[in-house]
């Protein structure tokens, strides 16, 4: 018989529970991955189980936590980072339309257009003055 089946046996349903002993917190004295080996080894020996309720739920994180997980930064930051992006796309259509007109070839002489391709036009036209 194992240490963790005569707790079991000894303490009862308090040995799969945790405790608080003078304030601080004590974990419980049978692991929950112990207590479910020794509930399937009296399933296959065909014993009951009178522990079925008391067997821990779920856990998240460090120590018992009811709810969900905490979940990531970015996960928290979405939906403020949703609101900033439909504020600035509002006056896109503006800035996309100054945009346009910035990079709009100038007009330019016969001349130049005669003796220099767009290519050219545009790098001169977007050089900065020395």
């Amino acid at each position: 018989m194992s240490s963790a089946r005569r707790l079991l046996e000894r303490l009862g349903k308090a040995a799969l529970q945790p405790s608080c002993i003078g304030g601080f917190w004590r974990k419980a004295a049978v692991s929950p991955r112990l207590a479910s080996r020794l509930r399937r080894q009296d399933i296959i020996a065909g014993r009951d189980w009178p522990y079925s309720e008391e067997l821990p739920a779920k856990r998240y994180g460090f120590g018992l936590k009811k709810g969900q997980p905490k979940g990531h930064k970015w996960q928290k930051a979405k939906e403020h980072r949703l609101l900033d992006i439909e504020k600035k796309l509002q006056d896109m259509p503006e800035k996309i339309a100054a945009y346009r007109e910035h990079r709009k070839l100038k007009d330019t002489t016969v001349k130049d257009m005669l003796q220099s391709t767009n290519k050219e036009r545009r790098l001169r036209q977007y050089r900065l003055p020395k």
